[in-house]
């Protein structure tokens, strides 16, 4: 579905009745946390819930299919979400974040990874220049944070610009929290982002009945890093 618009993929997600093995039109919700087996060590694509579900998959084809990504992997929440890149991270190594960032985010950087020597420098990312002097002056500097627009002050940085930034220095991660705007409105992949993060909570599903967080991406190593960490 490539080709189609935004609107025309967001109708199925992705998800055909041959999907499911009862031909569903709406996809069918699993329920199961284990999944039968043809022998101890052979399976049929699915083992245990929290590895891997049909409901799971089908949502994460959906959201990497509007987002126009290679892959997509869901959690529980949007900060769970973003702990899941910080995860990517060692003992040692450093942040730079935008200083206009959702509370929740500031609060994981600066009270949870700092117990474990992973440090943020905070900046004013609307000026793309901060970006490059935070790089020079930290050279530890393992990724690089951005939520534009910020919530709540609907700050704008200039991702294409700091991408080109980014790029010039070897081994780090640029990241994206796209919560505000959507997959309809701006896509920070094709910007240069290594990664998006979402709230799926608010805009994407409406902020009225689901806690959820997404991260997509297209490199596949850092693809199955993520996945064996969801696991």
């Amino acid at each position: 579905m490539s080709g189609y618009r935004l609107e025309t993929k967001t109708v199925t997600l992705g998800y055909a009745p041959e999907n499911s093995n009862c031909y569903s039109v709406v996809p069918p919700i699993g329920l199961s946390t284990t999944f039968q087996q043809d022998d101890p060590s052979t399976h049929q694509g699915y083992l245990y819930t929290r590895q891997s579900n049909p409901s799971r998959t089908q949502l994460e084809k959906g959201i990497a299919l509007i987002e126009d990504s290679k892959f997509a992997l869901c959690y529980s929440s949007g900060t769970s979400a973003i702990s899941a890149v910080v995860q990517l991270l060692s003992s040692g190594d450093h942040i730079v974040s935008d200083s206009i960032i959702f509370g929740g985010t500031y609060r994981y950087f600066d009270k949870i990874t700092s117990r474990v020597n992973i440090t943020t420098t905070y900046i004013d990312a609307t000026d793309s220049s901060n970006v490059e002097k935070a790089l020079k002056e930290n050279p530890n500097t393992k990724l690089v944070y951005l939520e534009s627009p910020s919530n709540p002050l609907t700050t704008v940085c200039d991702i294409a610009k700091i991408a080109e930034i980014v790029k010039n220095h070897k081994g780090v991660i640029l990241a994206v929290d796209n919560t505000y705007l959507t997959p309809y409105f701006q896509k920070p992949l094709g910007l240069g982002a290594n990664v998006v993060v979402y709230s799926l909570t608010k805009y994407m599903n409406g902020h009225d009945d689901v806690c959820m967080g997404a991260v997509c991406c297209n490199d596949q190593d850092m693809y199955l890093k993520l996945k064996y960490l969801q696991n």
